[in-house]
């Protein structure tokens, strides 16, 4: 034991610091043994007792800070001797042993004691050599140096977590995954570019700069869509029930319910009342939204001056005078908006500009007469389309629910199908209405209790304007299938069960055939009257109008005797029927309807010497051999007829 005396000013204590010793087999490799002697001022050991000692390390003579120390608050004395495990107190880390390491001691609150230099101990030389080591784990990663290439002798490197920094240099690189941006791999293209806050990437151009755009939140569906499709929609709800009385300063309130039916998130709101009173400034207007936990919010108190008597105006632009609409932006704006009006003073009716105001009877001061709320919402169950919507691909109705939603003024428009009923049910803003369906013949589709569908209008081929299967009987004669169709499948009637004609090969019921213009027409002369003229052809005939005489001959060949032929003029100068005997002609036998002429005994008719113009203001035939209005009663005076073969009629012009 080696020992110091050290006597410092103003100490009641000098100690004497003494050399470590090496630490015994069981001691503690984590601790550094010490020990030393404490004398008193007048050179005796100190007295018996615990003492607090501080022990501090620095790494090299003469620094003004330690790299460790720790206080013992109660280490014994005794005979002036004590002994102190360094480190038992703090740890002690390795690094504060590394150097030319000096200890220092101090007594109390005493100045420290002149330092003195550390010696190595038996542990610390027996660690300058490691022997057999044989551990897992105990080097750490960063106290291994290597100063050329690691050769694992053909073993690969693996890490369940591998993390390598700076470069890697091999001939091929394989791997499950790549993590990171490779802006900086060799030979491969990467995107350019990065989308701003609230942008999405949404492809990459030709110079692989990335695009961006905004990114759909619910409202950006119209930014996505390029304004094809919204979310965002308009609603508004009108106050019910008014006009409505405002109490004259009876403590009572008028009050207005405005009920908006859709759900969805406020993106802007605003409210619009109308009313009158006597006095304004005694007047409060206070808005309360749906589920309002709070005091509502006072749009105006008082909404004007003494003199004024109406108040018309919307928040905003006008400033709420305490809340504020837009505390409720984000929030659901369905259900009843309530808005109060309290009146405080009394309405004078002799005050100018009361006159109609005041109701001293009905205790009234004016009315509330409107109450409008107008929101934007952000729906997520309604989608809709600004534009026009087409949808080649059919658009499908729904069915009309049961039960029935109602029908107000925001379902106004909505559409179901009610498919039992076969109609279309609609909302007028007001009641369901239905549209009853009609057959839909013409569309192309087979449906219902159609046979078939062809889609025109052309009444003659195979499939009617009926959607039926053309047959003989349908009384339509089918073109290039059917010769006739009198509308039975019965033979012997001049049109067979087969719908072939039967019609005599004579033409004329009595067998006078005068005149064969055409294999269609013929001239028959039995001296027939209006009576029965009409029968005069035979089965499979009719007497002709004038469209079929100048189709089937009337214009070449001239008859050889007088022959009746179905046709008159009106007062409009439009063929009618022989019917309508009493007729008009063309007193100037020119072309055209240019000199109308009336006779109640005229009848156009047939003559085999002479030619004149067939001429209606609707058609002109043009010149016909022998056409003239010959007089004669035709109740009375008898004429041949012109017959025509029924599946050639034409109709009149």
């Amino acid at each position: 034991m080696h020992s110091l005396p050290i006597r410092p000013a103003l100490t009641r204590l000098v100690p004497l610091l003494l050399a470590l010793f090496a630490a015994p087999a069981w001691a503690d490799p984590a601790t550094i043994l010490f020990d030393g002697v404490l004398r008193a001022s007048g050179g005796g050991p100190a007295s018996d007792g615990d003492y607090a000692l501080t022990f501090s390390l620095y790494a090299k003579p003469g620094d003004a800070s330690p790299t460790w120390n720790e206080k013992a608050a109660a280490v014994k004395v005794a005979g002036g001797a004590f002994l102190h495990a360094l480190g038992s107190v703090t740890a002690l880390p390795d690094a504060a042993l590394a150097g030319s390491v000096e200890i220092g001691v101090k007594v109390g609150d005493e100045p420290e004691l002149p330092r003195m230099p550390l010696h190595a101990v038996a542990f610390a030389r027996r660690a300058a050599v490691a022997s057999g080591v044989a551990c897992s784990g105990c080097v750490p990663v960063g106290a291994l140096l290597f100063d050329g290439d690691l050769d694992l002798g053909g073993f690969a490197l693996k890490a369940k977590n591998g993390v390598f920094t700076g470069a890697v240099t091999a001939q091929s690189v394989s791997a499950q995954s790549f993590a990171g941006d490779g802006s900086k791999l060799v030979g491969v293209p990467v995107p350019k570019g990065a989308c701003k806050t609230g942008e999405v990437m949404i492809g990459i151009g030709a110079d692989l700069s990335v695009q961006c755009a905004k990114a759909a939140t619910g409202g950006d569906l119209a930014a996505v869509t390029g304004g094809l499709l919204t979310n965002v929609l308009t609603r508004t709800a009108n106050g019910a029930s008014l006009p409505a009385v405002i109490p004259d300063n009876t403590g009572a309130e008028a009050v207005a319910l405005a009920n908006l039916e859709e759900a969805g998130a406020i993106e802007s709101l605003s409210v619009s009342v109308k009313l009158q009173n006597s006095d304004l400034s005694k007047v409060r207007v206070l808005l309360l939204p749906p589920d309002d936990k709070q005091k509502g919010i006072t749009l105006c108190d008082p909404c004007g001056a003494t003199d004024a008597k109406s108040l018309d105006l919307s928040w905003p632009p006008a400033k709420e005078q305490s809340g504020a609409l837009a505390d409720y932006i984000g929030k659901s704006g369905k259900g009843l908006w309530t808005l109060k009006v309290l009146d405080t003073g009394f309405c004078i009716p002799q005050a100018p500009g009361n006159a109609g105001i005041c109701d001293v009877g009905a205790s009234s001061d004016g009315a509330l007469l409107a109450f409008t709320v107008k929101v934007q919402i952000k729906t997520t169950a309604t989608v809709a389309v600004p534009g026009t919507l087409i949808a080649q691909g059919g658009l499908q109705l729904p069915l009309f629910p049961k039960p029935a939603p109602a029908c107000t003024a925001t379902t106004q428009g909505a559409t179901y199908l009610d498919a039992a009923g076969g109609q279309l049910v609609v909302c007028d803003g007001a009641d369901w209405r239905t549209l009853p369906f009609s057959k839909a013949c013409g569309n192309q589709i087979v449906s219902g209790d159609e046979e078939c569908d062809d889609g025109n209008n052309v009444d003659t081929d195979a499939c009617t304007n009926a959607c039926k299967k053309a047959v003989c009987g349908d009384k339509v004669v089918q073109t290039g299938v059917e010769e006739c169709d009198d509308g039975n499948t019965v033979s012997n009637d001049g049109c067979s069960a087969q719908c072939k004609s039967e019609a005599s090969a004579i033409g004329c019921k009595d067998g006078s055939v005068e005149v064969q213009w055409s294999a269609e027409m013929v001239g028959c002369n039995g001296n027939f009257v209006l009576s029965n003229y009409e029968t005069a052809c035979s089965t499979g005939w009719h007497p002709a109008n004038a469209n079929e005489y100048a189709t089937y001959g009337g214009k070449t060949k001239a008859p050889n005797a007088i022959y009746w032929v179905d046709t008159a003029w009106d007062s409009a100068g439009k063929d009618t029927s022989l019917k309508n005997w009493q007729g008009y002609y063309d007193s100037s036998n020119g072309a055209g309807w240019n000199g109308l002429s009336k006779n109640n005994d005229c009848t156009w008719i047939a003559s085999p010497t002479e030619a004149c113009y067939l001429s209606f203001s609707n058609h002109d035939y043009g010149p016909l051999k022998g056409c003239h209005c010959r007089g004669g009663n035709p109740n009375s005076t008898g004429h041949g007829v012109v017959c025509v073969l029924d599946s050639k009629a034409l109709p009149r012009l």
